[in-house]
């Protein structure tokens, strides 16, 4: 049996929620940044600062005007350790207030003729109606390099140093079992206690490198860097020694995350008479809305005669989730709302983007205020822009949330 060792010491906290509100009613005291091994709503719920108690007032406020009957059914993954849940309760309750603000009837879980599955709304206005569904995708990389666990970093940031940061390089190899805090910590101090941040300074001056450290315990060996604070910030009581993580390698699949995540969802609801739109929050850092059209009307290449290389030019392929071959495809599909790295404390500044479908069986024929973008038939794409200000919509200030996440003390 594997044995763990134990993680760094934090203050507990019991949280004492109810069926009402997203977040605990309990006194909070824990004004540290998030630990590697702490989930994104058990962070929100303990962190005490200003900034993010005013994200929590927001949150709670959204929640108060989401249907009592279905509070539960969002609350519960909203609260999940479990990324995937969480976020995606995040982003259904993003657009339920969204849609709401932009004068809509919201059903949740409608039925559907046909088919048992339900999309998660039924929006109307007057006499426009349509189906929405919240899908969440996440990272696209492929890596299939060592990366260090999160109780390693947490153990990092146990080092007492206020001259260096540290950063990890490279994950060599994983030992079997755990290691213990002090075997983390021990070494690395050791280390520091031993440099000199103005003469790593002129070091870097003169070579361009940096002073490295291989720890190496019980079949664990890994690289770190040290960097020097600048001389005007040393001394912070407030100074995390952790200054970056192991860089990500590999190459990014986000388009084929995309496309997969959209043909997951094509045929679930049947064939809807009225429009249906999928509203896709991309976790992925590296989701741009280049690998979106690529995602919906086919990737981009370069087309050369062998004879005339001079002669190139870029051309879209017939491989899109909308268009294939020589016809379109996935027709039910009337329209994708997409966004990148949308959180609860970044939303007035990240415009989601209306995805629309030329060749759609029910179009969407829907006054929206959100920038769009569609193709024609020879994957040449038009873009608009919109007509909203999200901080404006959501009566928010245009810095919100006010002050800082982590002032220095």
């Amino acid at each position: 049996m594997r044995q763990q060792g134990f993680g760094p010491i934090r203050p507990t906290y019991s949280p004492v929620l109810d069926s009402t509100t997203l977040f605990d009613n309990s006194e909070r005291t824990n004004s540290s940044a998030r630990s590697g091994e702490e989930d994104n709503y058990t962070f929100l719920n303990r962190v005490e600062q200003p900034f993010w108690t005013e994200v929590r007032r927001v949150l709670e406020g959204w929640f108060s005007r989401y249907p009592e009957s279905e509070k539960g059914d969002l609350a519960g993954p909203f609260r999940s350790p479990i990324e995937g849940q969480h976020v995606g309760a995040w982003w259904e309750l993003f657009l339920h207030e969204t849609f709401l603000r932009l004068g809509f009837e919201i059903e949740i879980h409608p039925p559907l003729p046909d088919v048992e599955t339900h999309p998660d709304f039924l929006l109307t206005r007057d006499e426009e109606s349509f189906y929405l569904e919240a899908s969440v995708v996440f990272s696209g990389i492929v890596d299939d390099d060592p990366k260090a666990p999160p109780w390693l970093t947490d153990a990092i940031d146990e080092v007492e140093e206020p001259d260096f940061f540290v950063s990890i390089k490279e994950v060599a190899t994983e030992g079997e079992d755990r290691l213990k805090v002090r075997q983390v910590v021990g070494p690395i101090q050791s280390w520091l206690n031993g440099l000199d941040a103005d003469a790593t300074i002129a070091q870097h001056e003169e070579t361009g490198e940096f002073e490295e450290f291989w720890l190496d315990v019980r079949g664990w060996k890994v690289r770190f860097e040290a960097w020097p604070v600048s001389p005007e910030n040393r001394g912070r009581p407030d100074h995390r020694v952790l200054g970056s993580g192991q860089p990500i390698s590999g190459f990014v699949n986000d388009v084929s995350q995309l496309r997969s995540k959209l043909k997951n969802k094509a045929g679930r609801y049947g064939r809807p008479k009225l429009p249906f739109v999928n509203a896709i929050l991309c976790a992925s850092s590296f989701m741009e809305e280049t690998d979106v059209a690529q995602a919906f009307f086919g990737n981009e290449a370069y087309q050369f005669n062998p004879d005339s290389p001079g002669e190139g030019m870029m051309i879209r392929q017939r491989n899109g989730f909308w268009f294939y071959g020589h016809e379109p495809t996935n027709r039910r599909l009337a329209a994708a709302l997409i966004v990148s790295q949308l959180h609860p404390w970044n939303f007035p500044r990240e415009m989601p983007r209306l995805w629309l479908n030329p060749w759609a069986d029910s179009p969407l024929d829907v006054e929206l205020p959100f920038p769009t973008a569609t193709a024609n038939d020879q994957g040449l794409i038009s873009f608009t822009d919109g007509t909203i200000d999200l901080a404006e919509h959501f009566g928010l200030a245009k810095d919100w949330p006010p002050g800082e996440p982590f002032p220095r003390s």
